[in-house]
């Protein structure tokens, strides 16, 4: 699920029959965002289901853009998209090519998202930008193959450990290097 309200973006995985455990991220919208306008009946707060590999796919395509427009739209068959209109520059011609990518969604109604409330958890001491994704996913791959649980513990010496233990093995991997940014 994808809540966006006026000020930040929440990704929340919410348990159901397939998944026992609660996940919820979210991120400021002036760190990606330029401009940005958010309007709904629903106290200007909309939630979506989005298919995460989608998303992800979506988000990815903007990696190199110059710019990026995103918004909330209906496709041709009137289904409702998380719309990605791209401008990329067109190789050695320079040209900007303007390119669309639509994310399949659901809009959730607030009745349907009113169970919905995010972990009181204290607030962060510590902030460690994870490594890339394409180095991270992997890994953890691999570790969640050991055990259901794996462990990030991470310090304000750039460190991150990732840590999964079975009944015959334990498997730990670091990285080090990493950035603790001041984002309190």
């Amino acid at each position: 699920i994808l809540k966006m309200t006026p000020t930040h973006f929440h990704f929340i995985v919410a348990p159901d029959m397939t998944a026992e455990w609660e996940t919820w991220a979210q991120i400021a919208v002036r760190l990606f965002a330029s401009d940005y306008r958010i309007e709904s009946a629903a106290g200007n707060t909309i939630h979506v289901r989005v298919n995460g590999s989608d998303l992800v796919r979506g988000l990815r395509s903007c990696h190199h853009a110059r710019n990026t427009v995103f918004r909330l739209m209906k496709d041709d068959q009137h289904l409702p998209v998380l719309q990605f209109q791209i401008t990329e520059s067109g190789g050695a011609s320079g040209r900007l090519v303007l390119v669309t990518h639509d994310v399949p969604i659901a809009v959730l109604r607030p009745a349907e998202t009113a169970h919905l409330a995010e972990p009181a958890i204290p607030p962060a001491s510590l902030y460690v930008l994870l490594p890339p994704l394409d180095v991270l996913k992997p890994i953890v791959d691999k570790l969640r193959l050991l055990s259901p649980v794996v462990t990030l513990t991470g310090n304000a010496r750039g460190q991150l450990l990732l840590h999964a233990r079975a009944d015959a093995v334990q498997v730990q991997t670091h990285f080090t290097g990493l950035i603790n940014p001041n984002l309190v």
